[in-house]
């Protein structure tokens, strides 16, 4: 069966992303292993980078990737990352609902947006 194997992440700086995701690995189930990777249970890895092109800049409906989701079993559990996240000094916007989901879009400093999310 074929599963998630790793994410990688140009940033155009990468001390801010890897800081960002520093304080978010831990809370939604990464463990940093390197100086700019985190691994999950499932052994997924995420790997930030600098970008060669730092001027470029993320725009939610153009090519590229639009966001990163990890699900939740409840929204209590989408409710209670964001308010880590918010205690580590991460801007989390509001939660939203979109038709039977419940998800909160939290921006890296690239604004890639990390999604919270529980779908019924």
């Amino acid at each position: 069966m074929a599963r998630l194997d790793h994410i990688v992440i140009n940033a155009s700086d990468v001390g801010a992303s890897v800081g960002f995701y520093d304080r978010l690995a831990p809370v939604i189930g990464f463990v940093k292993e390197a100086a700019h990777i985190y691994r999950n249970a499932q052994g997924a890895a995420r790997d930030v980078r600098q970008a060669n092109a730092p001027d470029f800049r993320y725009a939610r409906h153009e090519p590229g990737v639009n966001h990163i989701a990890v699900g939740v079993d409840f929204e209590a559990e989408a409710d209670d990352i964001a308010r880590q996240l918010a205690q580590t000094g991460i801007a989390v916007p509001p939660t939203q609902r979109l038709h039977e989901a419940y998800a909160v879009f939290i921006p890296d400093p690239d604004g890639l947006r990390v999604e919270i999310s529980y779908e019924p």
